[in-house]
């Protein structure tokens, strides 16, 4: 199976968003935003199961990121991502289907999409060298 190394390691989670979805984003203008069931990991290896759609309340768990650093992230080709932040928690998400699990973006046009049926959609920044 293919993955890709996301350019994440050591950005500082600086912002989180919480509408019927889960959005966070980094210093360096990387955000990502999950909108289906997700498992969230605490630093203390508590599972969540975080429904983005339910109550916000529900999500709360997943605020301990913000402040954080990512240490690394991982997308794969069947569309799911995994990322580990600084104090060992993570997230994970599983592609589906039927709809868009979530999607990154980035500066230069980078963008990814785990789209329904499984997959991966990759778009690459583009050059800014003349």
């Amino acid at each position: 199976m293919d993955r890709w190394l996301l350019p994440l390691a050591g950005e500082l989670v600086t912002w989180c968003c919480v509408d019927y979805a889960v959005s966070f984003g980094t210093q360096n203008q990387i955000s990502i935003r999950i909108e289906q069931p997700f498992v969230y990991t605490s630093a203390n290896g508590v599972e969540h199961l975080i429904l983005p759609e339910e109550d916000p309340v529900r999500v709360a768990p997943v605020l301990a990121i913000a402040r954080l650093s990512v240490r690394e992230g991982f997308a794969y080709s069947d569309g799911h991502l995994e990322l580990t932040f600084s104090d060992g928690s993570t997230i994970g998400v599983a592609g589906t289907q039927d709809y868009e699990s979530w999607e990154l973006t980035g500066p230069a046009g980078l963008k990814m999409i785990s789209v329904p049926g499984g997959e991966l959609s990759v778009w690459r920044p583009t050059s800014t060298s003349s």
